[in-house]
């Protein structure tokens, strides 16, 4: 996977932050004036902390793609930055498109390599990376909403579509359009409070 991350062309930052941005605005009011527009753009540009992670990202990205040694000076400043104030840990060579949405960005983990497609959806303390003794990462497609705790490993492909649940391990590919639940949860009944078994 190193040699085809490599041979990828970059991608785009304008276009992927714009993208950004407008999958921060219900579908509903997207059709709305131009005044309203911008109103709504200034709110998320100033208040919306997962628009505020995923804008870090992209300055990372982007520095490192293109700006040379440099670039890794500031993508390496950038990504200490994300890491203390957001508590997430976004590889600086993940490929990240367009449309991504972190609802509540703490505890993320990305790792280096790792290719998530359009508009997917991370919630707070997912774990995206490699699976030890295993080469590559996982692929991860558009539309995808990967769930609170999710831990996603390996050289793996997440199809369009999927839905990865709350705390959901996922080791192994995904067919398109599929849900991943974690085992259900098992209540036990303690004799008292002291109890543990």
């Amino acid at each position: 996977m190193n040699d085809q991350i490599e041979q990828l062309s970059p991608i785009p930052f304008w276009e992927s932050l714009k993208l950004d941005a407008i999958a921060h605005i219900p579908p509903e009011q997207r059709s709305i004036s131009l005044t309203q527009s911008i109103l709504i753009g200034l709110k998320i540009l100033l208040f919306s902390s997962g628009f505020h992670l995923g804008l870090f990202y992209r300055l990372s990205y982007t520095a490192r793609a293109h700006f040379g040694i440099p670039g890794k000076l500031i993508s390496q400043l950038l990504f200490w930055w994300v890491r203390h104030w957001y508590t997430c840990s976004i590889a600086t060579t993940a490929r990240i498109h367009g449309g991504v949405i972190f609802p509540h960005p703490q505890g993320i983990i990305i790792g280096a390599e790792t290719i998530i497609g359009d508009r997917t959806w991370i919630f707070q303390n997912v774990t995206i990376g490699g699976a030890p003794g295993k080469n590559g990462q996982p692929k991860i497609g558009n539309d995808c909403r990967i769930y609170t705790g999710a831990v996603i490993v390996g050289p793996i492909e997440i199809e369009d579509g999927v839905i990865i649940g709350a705390n959901a391990v996922v080791a192994a590919s995904i067919a398109a359009r599929t849900l991943v639940k974690s085992a259900p949860t098992v209540s036990v009944l303690l004799n008292s409070v002291g109890d543990r078994g």
